[in-house]
């Protein structure tokens, strides 16, 4: 038997909201995902977006309230608003001008792609940035406090999501073959 052009082509699943809202429990979306509105996380909730994320306007993160995209994170336009907690396993990227207000953290995996501006409110002193991935020279987050994988505070590391992010995922993109937060 000859079977000649059976070509498969993967195609990932795709969702799209106008808006997207978590309280303060847990939710997931498992698969890549668009909000052409605002995204919101209330005090204490915690989204897990499995795939690629974009949003299309602002950005709300309440008191420990946690993002985590294991993709890349594309932000279009609008203002990030957090006192909470952003990871982004793969590249972060605004293609407009993006303002970063309050105090919360954001940890880049891959990438910090700037095609408009990344800017910081007034009301930043406490924002901190994370640029996981050694080889990555974020440019223009000089205003705000920034490290990378090594400078990662316990009280980052001490939230279980993200440990499993940083112990199993951001170890290898940062070439940290011992893992130190695997064993604290």
């Amino acid at each position: 038997m000859l079977m000649v052009g059976l070509g498969f082509s993967q195609v990932k699943a795709l969702t799209t909201y106008p808006s997207y809202s978590v309280g303060n429990d847990k939710d997931k979306i498992d698969e890549d995902a668009v909000i052409s509105g605002s995204l919101t996380i209330d005090n204490g909730g915690t989204l897990t977006v499995e795939g690629d994320l974009t949003v299309g306007e602002n950005i709300t993160i309440g008191n420990k309230g946690v993002l985590i995209v294991k993709g890349n994170l594309t932000i279009s336009g609008g203002t990030i608003e957090t006192t909470g907690k952003i990871v982004v396993v793969g590249d972060f990227e605004t293609n407009s001008g993006t303002k970063i207000n309050n105090n919360g953290d954001l940890i880049v995996g891959g990438n910090l792609v700037q095609n408009g501006t990344l800017t910081f409110g007034s009301n930043n002193a406490d924002t901190r940035i994370f640029v996981i991935n050694p080889d990555v020279n974020p440019v223009g987050v000089s205003p705000a406090p920034f490290g990378g994988y090594d400078d990662l505070p316990k009280d980052v590391t001490d939230i279980k999501i993200i440990k499993d992010i940083v112990d199993d995922e951001f170890a290898v993109i940062s070439g940290n073959k011992d893992n130190m937060y695997r064993h604290r």
